[in-house]
């Protein structure tokens, strides 16, 4: 996760942006929030799409029901693997099991846009997040691109300001 979360900070840096919408879906929420604590000055709007947000020193792999963690493992695919699945990236196992580091400057970052089937409406509420509910699967960006395409420039930070 350090590594996947310092590639992606770096690139932000050497490129110069600022005002990024930093987009993660599922293990990448994990990644966008670690690079939004490192670097949260460059960061407009974080937008999370069925994500494992995760505390300072926790893993992902800490957060799955135990027959999931145990699948993973034992390297069965998840169920519904299919053609789409072929247009996604494999991580390494140790993806799942190393600890983010997180400083806490991520909590000062506005989220306007949360599409989750992992998390209650308790931790919705609590973080105060906008939650859009989009009928689909876990890879939204494949089964409705269109839909959240119209989501994620509703959120942009430009849209923001107009």
């Amino acid at each position: 996760m350090e590594k996947h979360t310092a590639d992606v900070a770096n690139f932000i840096l050497w490129e110069e942006l600022s005002d990024v919408m930093s987009c993660g879906h599922s293990y990448g929420g994990a990644v966008t929030s670690g690079v939004a604590d490192r670097i949260p000055d460059r960061i407009g709007a974080l937008v999370y799409l069925d994500v494992f947000v995760l505390n300072n020193r926790q893993c992902v792999h800490d957060t799955l029901p135990a027959a999931q963690k145990n699948r993973q493992m034992e390297g069965v695919p998840e169920a519904g693997a299919g053609p789409k699945t072929a247009q996604c990236t494999m991580r390494p196992l140790a993806a799942f099991q190393r600890p983010i580091r997180l400083s806490g400057a991520i909590h000062g970052l506005r989220v306007p846009l949360s599409s989750r089937r992992r998390a209650g409406a308790q931790d919705r509420s609590a973080k105060r997040w906008k939650t859009v509910a989009i009928e689909c699967g876990h890879d939204v960006m494949l089964d409705q691109p269109e839909e959240l395409t119209r989501e994620l420039l509703a959120v942009s930070p430009r849209a923001a300001r107009a």
